[in-house]
């Protein structure tokens, strides 16, 4: 069964890339040609709360937009959409996500839009990128050894890594306004990697801090929180959960937490992995 999807799968891919070399989409209100590549490109165009809560975050805190995990340019897309002028630079590791997103740039003239193809993490080396999906542009892949466990595919690529430190100092990028992580895992390593630029530039943190995939994973996953969040509390950061409608479309609220929620994955997590970290002088903004 698994090679006749993979199969089938081929055949559509190919008779797409054949007929749709791209088409134009509107991502909240504003029109963009997204290419196909093999099969590849943003197919996530909902999260409207995620584009309501960059454009409330553009205006409390301009600078630099920095995408962490940018896998086919889901964020870059609605970051254009409210403002094309903003300086955006993605952090993503998978090079064929890397060729893509480049691509989309491309097609669409982006300006003040840069891809640093590294991962981020707490230091500069050579890290195994694990796959959970057939899908070369896997959004579930992860430097976390055995993230969930039973689930890889047996599929690793050996990516680079840096710090956003030396990212940031070697590209000598102005004021850092918003930080965005989604790294499926790896929050901890970039947190650690990011200590001067957010002592610095004092940004507003978007970051997904997926609960553990089973009682397994649960005691790797609340040491990494707990680091996290002593971090956080160093830099005088605030925590914020944020409490969408139930159609995961608008936020309804931010709620204020001592720390990331410790706890396995169940069938409320889709809703409640997503945080704001503000620093102390700008919580009035979520309130």
């Amino acid at each position: 069964m698994k090679k006749l999807r993979a199969k089938v799968k081929r055949h559509i891919v190919d008779f797409v890339d054949r007929r749709f070399n791209s088409f134009t989409h509107d991502v909240d209100g504003k029109r963009f040609r997204i290419p196909v590549v093999n099969g590849i490109w943003p197919k996530n165009f909902g999260e409207k709360w995620m584009s309501v809560l960059i454009r409330k975050l553009l205006r409390a805190s301009p600078g630099v937009f920095v995408d962490i995990g940018v896998n086919t340019g889901q964020t870059l897309l609605k970051v254009k959409s409210i403002d094309d002028q903003v300086r955006y630079v993605g952090i993503e590791p998978n090079s064929v996500c890397i060729n893509y997103v480049h691509r989309l740039i491309v097609e669409n003239t982006f300006r003040n839009s840069d891809i640093v193809p590294v991962g981020a993490s707490d230091r500069e080396g050579l890290l195994w990128l694990e796959f959970y999906s057939e899908d070369e542009s896997d959004t579930c892949a992860s430097t976390v050894e055995n993230l969930r466990p039973g689930n890889a595919t047996g599929v690793k690529k050996c990516i680079p890594v840096a710090t956003l430190d030396l990212i940031r100092n070697h590209m000598q990028l102005p004021k850092i306004g918003i930080i965005k992580i989604d790294v499926e895992g790896a929050e901890r390593e970039v947190f650690r990697g990011m200590r001067q630029s957010v002592t610095s530039d004092r940004p507003m943190i978007i970051v997904e801090v997926l609960h553990a995939a089973n009682a397994e994973r649960l005691p790797d996953f609340s040491e990494r929180v707990s680091e996290m969040s002593a971090i956080l509390k160093a830099l005088d950061y605030r925590v914020f959960r944020i409490q969408k409608t139930e159609d995961d479309q608008e936020i309804r609220s931010f709620a204020p937490l001592p720390s990331f929620d410790v706890k396995i994955w169940d069938s409320t997590s889709r809703t409640e992995c997503d945080y704001v970290c503000a620093p102390a002088e700008k919580v009035h903004v979520l309130e």
